[in-house]
């Protein structure tokens, strides 16, 4: 019953001393003001604050690879789309893809129908292909500005999806440099910044879904592409036009009757090195493997805007319980791999609370000293007594302390102190009392209390009181002064010094 008494107890201390700690918090802005702390409870625990910290430096992360399909567009486009954006400004509502050779036929046919059967004169047939190419140069021209329009269309969204996906690489640039960041408010309005420039005022998870989108709209474009390319390509051969009549000389002596004329003109083939470029983009697109890759890379810098957006740029170190009077910690900063990034300066905080028990030794002083007597005579000459002479009224030594005290969180302190001398003589001296202890570290100690030394004190065996202090010996054969060691109490005092922690 005892036992388990005892052990209830204790455990129940234990918990309330538990419940009585208490945890800190060090501030540490290397940009900024520190906030410290100099003494805690002994018991409480301590951590760091760390503010301003690049904490995916330090943390580690996987740093951004770039994706193996190519998104780079060909700087030979450049001035040619630009111009064309600045044209329409990438719009191609308008766009005619109608307007073809076709259409030439149907005009041209209207012009033969008159000529069918009738002479064709060398000035007819020349006013003839002079309209024929007239036309033709009406649609090819549309036909070139259709295609320019379109190209420049297929590539801005091409740009878009690459500034999608490199997203992931100029937020990774902003956090990949410096152990802290100087400014973290500069820090997430420029990550805010490259977000907005690629998704505009899209929320994130709006923004998740643009890159399918844009990759499903880019392959609708190059079709289109295709098909405005085909009709600008489109060799005359197929769409030939076949003449019948008559050609007559100029002085008319000369005749030739034409049954079937076929008119055709050769021309190089248009935009070849754009729609090579266009074709390669849509290859890469149309495979599932790629688009996957294409849209995790622009989810992932998605990812990164949250991240960077959101992170407070603090970290807190590890706590530490503080049981001794003293400890110095240095705070640091470490990466995953455990490598050392950054060393603060050392931080030495005491600690207060509890009882102590310490050590002093130095200079103990008794209010209370040895009996001294010396011989006096009669006018034969005589010993017949003794009188007391001049008196130490006290005892000097040296000797230690053992101190229990309360520690306090401001000194002085006050404390209860025991301890012993030893004089040269081999005496002990024995101690009590109470001390003061100033200073932090090395202590000064000053205490005050009762002492018991061995001392001479005079026996009177052989000897009678006369006054108070002269005696007579009892037998002129016997006048030798006697003392007897005894120990007596008296006051002291003593300054020592602390050496210990």
């Amino acid at each position: 019953m005892k036992t388990k008494l005892f052990i209830t107890i204790m455990v129940l201390g234990f918990v309330v001393k538990s419940w009585g700690q208490k945890q800190e918090e060090i501030e540490i802005n290397p940009f900024g003001t520190d906030k410290p702390i100099s003494k805690t409870e002994k018991g409480n625990s301590v951590k760091f604050k760390i503010s301003n910290v690049n904490t995916f430096k330090i943390n580690g992360f996987t740093e951004s690879k770039p994706l193996s399909v190519n998104f780079e567009v060909p700087e030979i486009f450049n001035d040619f789309i630009n111009s064309k954006e600045s044209e329409n400004n990438g719009n191609n509502e308008n766009l005619n893809i109608s307007y073809n050779v076709s259409d030439f036929k149907k005009k041209f046919e209207t012009i033969k129908r008159d000529l069918d059967g009738n002479i064709l004169t060398k000035e007819l047939a020349n006013n003839l292909l002079s309209e024929l190419k007239k036309v033709q140069d009406e649609i090819f021209q549309n036909n070139l500005s259709t295609f320019k329009t379109s190209f420049s269309v297929f590539v801005s969204k091409y740009n878009a999806i690459h500034q999608q996906i490199e997203l992931e690489g100029k937020l990774i640039e902003q956090v990949n440099d410096s152990i802290f960041v100087r400014d973290t408010t500069v820090l997430k309005k420029n990550t805010k910044e490259y977000f907005k420039s690629v998704y505009g005022s899209k929320t994130t998870e709006e923004a998740k879904k643009v890159t399918e989108t844009d990759l499903n709209n880019l392959m609708i474009e190059y079709a289109q592409l295709q098909k405005i390319y085909d009709e600008l390509n489109k060799t005359l051969e197929k769409d030939s036009v076949v003449l019948n009549g008559k050609l007559e000389s100029g002085d008319k002596k000369t005749t030739i009757n034409i049954e079937k004329a076929t008119i055709n003109q050769d021309r190089k083939k248009y935009f070849s090195e754009e729609m090579i470029f266009a074709k390669k983009v849509f290859e890469t697109i149309s495979d599932v493997k790629n688009r996957n890759e294409i849209i995790k890379k622009a989810q992932i810098g998605i990812d990164w805007y949250n991240k960077i957006n959101e992170e407070s740029f603090i970290i807190h170190t590890d706590a530490i319980q503080l049981n001794d009077d003293e400890t110095t910690i240095t705070p640091k900063l470490k990466f995953s791999n455990g490598n050392v990034a950054h060393e603060f300066q050392p931080l030495t905080i005491k600690t207060f609370g509890g009882i102590k028990v310490n050590f002093s030794t130095g200079y103990l002083m008794s209010f209370i000293g040895d009996d001294n007597f010396s011989t006096f005579k009669d006018n034969t000459g005589n010993t017949i007594g003794i009188v007391e002479s001049n008196k130490n009224a006290i005892t000097h030594s040296l000797g230690g302390l053992v101190h229990v005290y309360p520690n306090w969180k401001n000194s002085p302190q006050l404390g209860l102190s025991a301890g012993a001398s030893l004089a040269t003589n081999g005496n002990l001296g024995f101690y009590f009392g109470s001390s003061l202890f100033f200073l932090e570290k090395n202590r000064l100690v000053l205490t005050g209390g009762y002492s018991f030394i061995k001392l001479k004190q005079l026996n009177s065996s052989n000897l009678n009181k006369i006054s108070d202090n002269r005696y007579e010996f009892v037998s002129s054969t016997d006048t030798e002064i006697r003392y007897d060691d005894v120990y007596k109490g008296g006051w002291f005092i003593g300054v020592t010094y602390n050496l210990s922690k």
